[in-house]
């Protein structure tokens, strides 16, 4: 995933504007990136421009032994294409069944739902400026989740491309075109019901692409 990270996250600051904060080239290279992929002139599917935050930089091992790592944001922001606007606050699964080390669809239903009800998404999602507040209270409830040291301040510092830490939650924001979200918004609800079936039941679905997607060989 080609991504940029914001030299800063500051959405509480009225004039905080997100583009400022990422190198002026690297902007314009995912942006015309994506666009192309909604265009259908690259291969894979279309993808959305997004901030993604904070990330857990996920290591992962391939049947060959080769180590590499992934990129999994906690909080998934899409962006309009065309007017860059930030749209909403969405939390990613993809990073909760990372961080638990479980393709149990039930176990990431009940995380996501008990982190989805005490940050109040439901309400707080349209407020963009709330997120901090949301990753205090989500820090403060998961202090077993893995959170790199001084998590508190925004990390300036740590070039993800090149720190070899990985399985840790950097207080860093990337901007990246991701995957059209393989759920929609207000979806966690309506996924409950979900909970109760088993891997056999869902086979064949894009929900099970998602949980147990092909392995790298």
């Amino acid at each position: 995933m080609s991504y940029a990270q914001l030299s800063n996250f500051s959405v509480d600051d009225e004039n905080f504007n997100y583009i400022e904060s990422i190198d002026s080239e690297n902007f314009s290279q995912i942006k015309n990136s994506i666009s192309n992929s909604q265009r259908g002139y690259s291969a894979g599917n279309p993808m959305q421009p997004c901030i993604g935050y904070p990330v857990f930089k996920h290591e992962l091992i391939a049947k060959t032994g080769l180590k590499y790592s992934m990129l999994k944001p906690i909080f998934i922001i899409p962006i309009d294409i065309d007017t860059n606007e930030m749209l909403d606050i969405r939390l990613n699964f993809e990073a909760i069944k990372a961080i638990l080390s479980t393709s149990n669809l039930s176990t990431i239903l009940e995380e996501a739902n008990s982190i989805s009800k005490l940050l109040e998404l439901h309400i707080n999602s349209d407020n963009i400026s709330l997120i901090n507040d949301m990753l205090v209270k989500l820090k403060n409830e998961k202090a077993d989740w893995p959170w790199s040291k001084n998590f508190s301040v925004y990390d300036n510092d740590t070039n993800l491309s090149k720190n070899d830490n990985n399985d840790l939650i950097y207080n860093i924001a990337i901007y990246a075109g991701m995957e059209q979200s393989k759920y929609t918004r207000g979806l966690e609800s309506e996924l409950q019901s979900l909970s109760k079936m088993s891997k056999k039941e869902i086979e064949g679905t894009a929900l099970f692409d998602w949980l147990y997607p092909t392995k790298i060989t």
